[in-house]
C-alpha cells in the first residue's frame, strides 16, 4: 500500500527545443522493483496504476521506460521540494 500522498520532488524534463514540462511527485522506494530502486507518485495517480517515472538502482530515471518523455532528446532534473537539491 502506497503512503498518503506528499510532495517531496519536481522532476524537470527540458527538451532541446520547446517548453520544458514539469510533474510535482511523491519519490518513494519501488515496492515491485530491485533494491535501491524508485517511483515518482503524481497526485492523481491511482495506486494500482503503473507510475510514469521510475528510477533504478543506478539512479537512472526513466518515463514510461523510455529514457525522457516521448523519446525526445533533453535533460530531465529532479529537484526536492524543500531544498532545492539535486537527485
Amino acid at each position: 500500500m502506497r503512503p498518503k500522498w506528499t510532495p517531496t520532488h519536481w522532476i524537470i524534463f527540458t527538451p532541446e527545443s520547446g517548453k520544458s514540462e514539469t510533474w510535482h511527485v511523491m519519490i518513494i522506494p519501488d515496492p515491485d522493483g530491485e533494491p535501491g530502486s524508485q517511483i515518482a507518485i503524481g497526485r492523481g495517480d491511482k495506486p494500482s496504476a503503473d507510475p510514469d517515472w521510475k528510477c533504478d538502482a543506478s539512479g537512472t530515471w526513466t518515463w514510461c521506460g523510455m529514457p525522457t518523455p516521448n523519446k525526445r532528446p533533453g535533460k530531465v532534473t529532479v529537484l526536492e521540494v524543500s531544498g532545492g537539491h539535486r537527485v
